[in-house]
């Protein structure tokens, strides 16, 4: 493998690579941002989105019994910790690609904390849960639930509410900082429109939303 096959992935053909942008080109992409951070969305210089790449490494934590252990999160935390992941650290010793863990819905605490963000769930598998990434702007951020709420209810979906996820970012390097999202948690019931199993369901909402709130955040 070359060495331009390999950081490329072999993915794109010689006239499908883009050249590096002139200068006063670079100099106005410099000004335009990503609408959630400040992430060039065009190429500058040698940079050029379009060779972004996901690459996770992953951990395995398992209760056997089937019974919701506070424990295993314990351990997945532990582990994660101790995982190099991706073996991607930046120049700063506190910014890194970013990683976390997935846990089994819980049921239990979300209808505790979404009493107090004002209102209440339905029964254990009636509902769905989202993480969504929103801009830190207010204004855009609340046109961006708007959205997000008409084409669930487009899709046959009701949005139960939004919760504002807790977060400590008091160790974080100024990258990360810079590119840092507001963090909600949306909650929408089965769609009635739809047949399908309710996790498809859900996939086909946030495979869509995303590119209709970016288009509006634009």
């Amino acid at each position: 493998m070359s060495m331009e096959s390999g950081f490329l992935g072999g993915a794109q053909r010689a006239e499908e690579r883009v050249a590096p942008r002139p200068p006063r080109a670079a100099a106005r992409d410099a000004e335009s941002i990503r609408p959630m951070s400040k992430l060039p969305q065009s190429s500058i210089g040698l940079y050029n989105p379009a060779f972004e790449r996901d690459s996770c490494g992953v951990g395995f934590v398992a209760e056997l019994s089937g019974v919701d252990n506070r424990a295993t999160v314990v351990d997945a935390i532990e582990m994660l910790e101790r995982m190099a992941h991706r073996g991607a650290c930046g120049c700063e010793k506190n910014t890194g690609d970013g990683a976390g863990i997935l846990v089994a819905l819980p049921h239990n605490f979300f209808k505790e904390v979404t009493k107090d963000a004002g209102f209440e769930l339905p029964a254990p598998g009636e509902y769905a849960v989202g993480m969504v990434f929103l801009p830190t702007d207010e204004k855009r951020r609340e046109r961006s639930k708007t959205e997000f709420k008409k084409v669930a209810e487009s899709l046959g979906h009701s949005i139960l509410g939004w919760r504002q996820v807790p977060t400590d970012n008091s160790d974080l390097g100024q990258a990360a900082l810079d590119t840092e999202p507001s963090i909600e948690q949306v909650f929408l019931t089965k769609s009635s429109n739809s047949k399908a199993d309710f996790e498809q369901q859900v996939l086909h909402e946030f495979n869509f939303s995303p590119n209709t709130c970016n288009e509006l955040s634009s």
